[in-house]
């Protein structure tokens, strides 16, 4: 298959989404763009979020601490009355004090309530927000413009958005705001909900030397994940998955090896494997799909991997992708069930009864 080269080689295109009714008038503010995958040069930056409400329910208490936590239990959903426009986030960066040269800001989001489609269904989704970056001594912006829109997908999926900033800055002074000024509504509650912020530093492209050691050091972050993958550790399989972006993925050994273990934990762990594949960002999800249709080497049979993935059907997983790596499958293993058929009639042995389907 074709690998997309290193993850800091990216296209970017502008974020596109139908807005929901409730939209405000377009407000003096350049769209952010919106990345197709994550690059693994960056740096994660520590938060500590407030918001401008928290929902107590039943005893629980749905706040914004744990968004910066992929693992958490609960999402964020604001707890003023109505559907959600005028709600804000506002997350104080960290990280090691003095200036540092960044070529972006990322800013990682999952909209809603994205446990579960039903959950994602019946609460309200951000629609639009408008983001502004500050240092929080001066109060002076650190980004070319004031403010950017984010234009949401109404979808439970990682989305990304790049902030240029092209200069050195302290992210120990930073501040972010989130004002959410559209919504899409929820089925059944009016409760706006956000499951996942998180923020990472771009620095500046590395030099081919240090690319050279990003690709040893995947290699063994690769074999670790792996290791822990094997008792089904949700973190380690997310971790073998987003390695698809990487530039370990773009070499020739890379791009073999990380098609074989796809293909291995698809039929492995079919539910749990494609469940996590679905909440990764366009660009990883659509590699890994391409990796899975059309891997370097046959590890496993086509009726073995159409068995792995009627049973994730079986367990309530849906969607288009899944339909076409059965429809996919289907195929492939009436080829090599004919092919089989051919190859022992050549050798004069009776073709054994067979009920799969005639196209």
């Amino acid at each position: 298959m074709t690998r997309k080269g290193p993850a800091l080689s990216l296209l970017l295109c502008l974020a596109v989404a139908t807005l929901p009714a409730n939209a405000a008038p377009e407000a003096a503010t350049g769209a952010a763009e919106e990345a197709t995958a994550l690059p693994e040069a960056v740096v994660g930056l520590p938060l500590e979020i407030t918001a401008s409400s928290t929902l107590v329910k039943a005893g629980r208490r749905y706040g914004p601490e744990g968004l910066s936590d992929p693992e958490a239990a609960l999402p964020w959903c604001e707890g003023q009355e109505g559907p959600g426009p005028g709600a804000w986030l506002e997350a104080r960066l960290g990280g090691p004090p003095g200036p540092a040269e960044a070529r972006d800001l990322i800013v990682k989001l999952v909209p809603g309530y994205a446990k579960a489609e039903r959950l994602f269904s019946a609460h309200a989704r951000p629609g639009r927000a408008i983001l502004t970056l500050k240092d929080r001594i001066s109060g002076a912006a650190v980004t070319p413009q004031d403010s950017y829109q984010l234009a949401f997908h109404d979808r439970p999926r990682v989305l990304l958005f790049r902030i240029p900033v092209e200069r050195a800055v302290d992210p120990s002074r930073l501040d972010l705001r989130l004002a959410f000024d559209a919504v899409f509504p929820g089925n059944a509650f009016e409760v706006l909900c956000l499951s996942e912020l998180r923020i990472f530093l771009e620095g500046p492209e590395p030099a081919p030397e240090a690319l050279a050691r990003d690709v040893a050091g995947e290699r063994a972050y690769l074999g670790a994940m792996l290791r822990r993958s094997e008792t089904g550790e949700r973190a380690a399989l997310r971790g073998l998955i987003r390695l698809a972006s990487s530039a370990y993925a773009a070499t020739p050994e890379g791009g073999q090896r990380l098609d074989e273990i796809y293909l291995d934990l698809l039929v492995a762990r079919p539910w749990l494997f494609l469940s996590i594949l679905a909440r990764e960002d366009d660009g990883v999800r659509d590699t890994v799909l391409a990796a899975l249709r059309d891997p370097a080497r046959d590890t496993h049979p086509p009726d073995r991997v159409l068995g792995a993935l009627r049973l994730a059907q079986g367990r309530g997983l849906g969607g288009e992708p899944l339909a076409d790596l059965i429809r996919h499958y289907t195929l492939r293993n009436l080829r090599e069930k004919r092919r089989l058929e051919s190859a022992r009639a050549d050798e004069g042995q009776p073709a054994p009864a067979t009920d799969w389907p005639q196209p």
